[in-house]
């Protein structure tokens, strides 16, 4: 079992009266310069906001983030440009949405006139490095463009082996490999080192559901049924699955947050022992989330509901932030690098569909939005979404269905209605008109099916994203 972190990296309760300051100012910083000289990004694939302590879950699944959360700035409603890893991945790195960097079917590349959060760091002298672990994070994507180390964090077997390294039902752990690669990054840096920016990408609560004792029996010990967690893409999660069953894997699933929370507890605690937590600031989100049959489906990318669209993001550092700062207003995924940057007094993304967040994270008014998620095939849009506050519709191409919820009172989006003509429609006809632009230009387009290495397209084939040959 991973060892217990420690808690001198949250804020002492004699420090009240500076973090009022900062809650009302939000101007102090690390650094002389009044800002964090380190950053810290970690992107925890699948998991939905609605599973954390800090978001309101009743189990105890993250300590570490619950702490962070209530010693930094928690964002309640941020939404994910869509379920699944890709796409998600490119948008909180350079702050696009997707119909502006168009890396939207499983085997597009990230096109080289994007500019990447990690580019704008190594341009400014930093130090980056990136840790992936699971496949679509993978170079061939166009992810290592800008860092100076970005290491796989796979398996040993998965990298031995290539694409057969990976079964079909992503039975792999990788907060391990995590844990020791940091570990070595951080005892290689000498005392003259630059500042860094560090992307982590933890791939462990993707399903299969699978985390070692004691988080394997930490919520449900009694269980005796035949689930266990494993070919959560095939049988190991059958779509009649009885509710008893359907539990018996929410707790698999919270063990895998609880187990990744443990590492991410590690992984600040290797930066407290090295002098450098200090100086950083810690973001934590993730890309998307999952689903457990509350709309008739398993996993993600196949719906924009918000178990799988909402997602966690929790701001912290020793100084320069409120404390316990919880910032209400709808914000969305492509917001994330613009408010780094301006957190850390950079300059960058100029061409970013995202805003920064600070005005918000001060307490200032937040101007009226809309928030857009979509799925898209290799040639066609086939679900799109718009929220503004508690309204939101979801447009179905393959049915030509608007429709519309109102999450105030139906926060399960169980009831839908047939969309009203008004401004959140015609903001969303706005954007699939945007989208139909964006397919428009795929199909006069051949660069990115074959830019995909043959392994990589043949370990997705086995991972069960691309049909078979």
């Amino acid at each position: 079992m991973a060892r217990r972190w420690r808690r001198s990296w949250f804020f002492p309760p004699s420090r009240f009266v500076v973090l009022l300051a900062c809650a009302l100012g939000c101007s102090s910083g690390s650094g002389a310069d009044g800002r964090p000289h380190n950053l810290l990004l970690i992107s925890i694939d699948s998991l939905r906001a609605d599973h954390l302590g800090c978001y309101g879950y009743a189990r105890e699944t993250s300590p570490t983030l619950d702490r962070l959360a209530a010693s930094g700035v928690r964002f309640a409603d941020v939404q994910s440009p869509t379920s699944w890893t890709l796409p998600s991945h490119v948008t909180l790195l350079t702050g696009l949405s997707q119909e502006s960097h168009g890396t939207v079917s499983h085997l597009d590349r990230i096109s080289a006139a994007h500019e990447l959060l990690q580019e704008v760091f190594a341009r400014r002298g930093f130090e980056t490095i990136g840790l992936f672990s699971g496949p679509f994070l993978d170079p061939t994507f166009g992810f290592s463009r800008g860092f100076a180390a970005y290491v796989s964090c796979q398996s040993e077997e998965a990298k031995k082996l290539g694409p057969r390294g990976l079964k079909l039902s992503h039975e792999d752990r990788t907060n391990p490999l995590i844990q020791a690669e940091f570990a070595r990054w951080i005892a290689r840096r000498g005392r003259s080192a630059p500042p860094f920016f560090a992307f982590v990408h933890m791939w462990d609560v993707h399903y299969d559901y699978i985390p070692p004792e004691p988080y394997a029996s930490m919520f449900d010990p009694d269980y005796t049924g035949p689930l266990d967690g494993r070919h959560i893409f095939g049988k190991g999660f059958p779509l009649d699955a009885p509710p008893r069953d359907v539990e018996h894997l929410k707790a698999l699933y919270d063990g895998e947050i609880r187990y990744t929370d443990a590492t991410i507890g590690i992984l600040l605690d290797t930066l407290d022992k090295a002098g450098l937590l200090e100086d950083t600031l810690v973001a934590v989100t993730s890309d998307h989330g999952e689903e457990f049959l509350e709309h008739g489906g398993k996993t993600h990318e196949r719906t924009l509901f918000r178990e799988v669209v909402h997602v966690p993001l929790i701001l912290w550092a020793r100084s320069g932030l409120p404390r316990g700062k919880v910032v209400s207003p709808p914000v969305a995924l492509q917001d994330v690098a613009p408010t780094l940057l301006d957190l850390m007094h950079l300059d960058g993304l100029a061409k970013a569909d995202g805003r920064s967040l600070v005005p918000l994270i001060k307490g200032e008014a937040a101007p009226a939005s809309v928030q857009f998620s979509a799925l898209y095939s290799a040639s066609a849009l086939y679900l799109a979404s718009a929220r503004q506050d508690a309204r939101e519709i979801i447009y179905d191409s393959s049915a030509d269905r608007w429709d519309a919820y109102d999450l105030s009172s139906d926060p399960g989006e169980k009831s839908p209605r047939a969309a009203d003509d008004g401004p959140l429609k015609t903001a969303l006809q706005s954007n699939i008109e945007r989208a139909q632009a964006l397919i428009a230009r795929r199909e006069s387009s051949t660069q990115d099916a074959q830019a995909i290495s043959p392994p990589i397209v043949e370990k997705l084939r086995k991972l069960g994203y691309l049909a078979p040959n």
